[in-house]
């Protein structure tokens, strides 16, 4: 402590002329009380900044997490939809040509059966 900090307290602790033990001992709990609220309030402010820090930090560091996970899910998307899509071309190709191979070697006798069908039910009708 300084010298002019001692000599303050010790002027407050010094009782007034004519002043009892027990006015004394009243003086110094009022002194100690107000110290002690001034402390308590002090730290429920400095509480209080600590919280809305805490939640300022756990609001940024939530929304952050969100964009990432919006940001991943978009760029999983992309790629499996065009994984799917290329499989999904690849599947309506190999039907395409399924459906040919099996045009292609069905067409011919049907067209034949078909052909002969008409020539004879045509010679019934000329006839």
């Amino acid at each position: 402590m300084s010298k002019d900090n001692s000599a303050t307290v010790s002027q407050k602790t010094t009782p007034a002329p004519g002043a009892t033990p027990f006015d004394e001992i009243l003086v110094c709990e009022n002194r100690e009380k107000q110290r002690v609220q001034t402390e308590k309030d002090a730290m429920q402010l400095e509480e209080a900044d600590i919280k809305q820090s805490l939640s300022k930090k756990e609001a940024d560091s939530e929304q952050k997490m969100k964009e990432d996970a919006k940001k991943e899910l978009s760029e999983m998307r992309s790629k499996e939809l065009s994984a799917i899509l290329k499989n999904a071309e690849k599947s309506a190709e190999k039907k395409v040509r399924e459906l040919e191979e099996t045009y292609n070697s069905k067409s011919k006798p049907v067209i034949e059966k078909l052909a002969k069908q008409f020539f004879e039910s045509d010679s019934m009708i000329s006839e």
